[in-house]
């Protein structure tokens, strides 16, 4: 399982790089060296939904939110998907996406969080929230966290190489 630092590959990078200097893609190498693992050994990479590294390391992107989009790619045994961590527990939908190279590929909760006892549903393009924002779970210092759950799914997959 990799899990290679998301802040300089996220949807923000570009920001980023404008307002602090910070270039898009410049990690160490991480990135790089945790594909070349995977691709190696098997297993699973996770980064943020939108990530720019699918881009540069031309990567499958997910084609849905409901399941495994397989790529004819790296002899055929690639594959990626959408998840959100909010599926798992995390008070954040947190939309992942996986790219998984010699593993099996389980079932995981697939689709988009509308969490009901929240009092949240769709309504037209926007997601409409009747409780006032002091009902609502802080989410500070949370962006970094794995719920336990998701943890272990990920570890599952690694183990099946």
């Amino acid at each position: 399982m990799a899990h290679p630092p998301c802040q300089r590959w996220c949807r923000f990078a570009k920001g980023v790089e404008k307002v602090h200097g910070y270039r898009v893609g410049d990690d160490g190498g991480c990135f790089a060296a945790a594909l070349e693992a995977v691709r190696a050994y098997g297993g699973v990479l996770e980064h943020p939904a939108g990530s720019l590294a699918w881009d540069r390391y031309d990567l499958p992107k997910p084609a849905s939110s409901s399941g495994w989009t397989y790529s004819l790619l790296d002899g055929g045994e690639a594959a990626s998907c959408y998840v959100e961590q909010g599926r798992y527990g995390h008070p954040m939908r947190k939309a992942t996406w996986l790219y998984a190279y010699g593993t099996e590929l389980p079932a995981l909760r697939w689709g988009r969080r509308l969490d009901a006892e929240r009092g949240e549903f769709k309504w037209g393009s926007r997601l409409y929230k009747p409780a006032q924002d002091r009902d609502r779970p802080r989410v500070d210092g949370m962006h970094n966290v794995t719920p336990a759950a998701f943890r272990d799914a990920l570890l599952e997959m690694a183990r099946s190489c």
